[in-house]
């Protein structure tokens, strides 16, 4: 287990606040006309780890498993192209 520790330490805990996209309507085809307002778009709060970290885009993880396999096992993966992060604060 004191392995698994040592790797898990190279990847930093953050938290991230990021614009994403909105689709407004799911009823399929739909006149202009009868499409609403343009609201606001989608902000987000998310907290995990950073497995990589480019120019266009930060991959944050939220769960990562080394207990029962020779190799990293990770879920809950989401790749935030930098342009939308608002904000991003390492955890301690």
């Amino acid at each position: 287990m004191e392995g698994a520790c040592q790797k898990m330490k190279k990847y930093k805990p953050v938290y991230v606040e990021w614009i994403d996209s909105k689709y407004c309507t799911s009823n399929g085809w739909e006149y202009i006309e009868d499409l609403p307002d343009i609201e606001k778009p989608s902000v987000c709060y998310s907290v995990g780890m950073v497995l990589k970290k480019t120019k266009r885009v930060l991959r944050l993880v939220c769960n990562i498993n080394h207990m029962y396999t020779a190799e990293m096992q990770v879920g809950g993966v989401v790749d935030i192209p930098t342009i939308a992060i608002k904000k991003l604060r390492y955890l301690k």
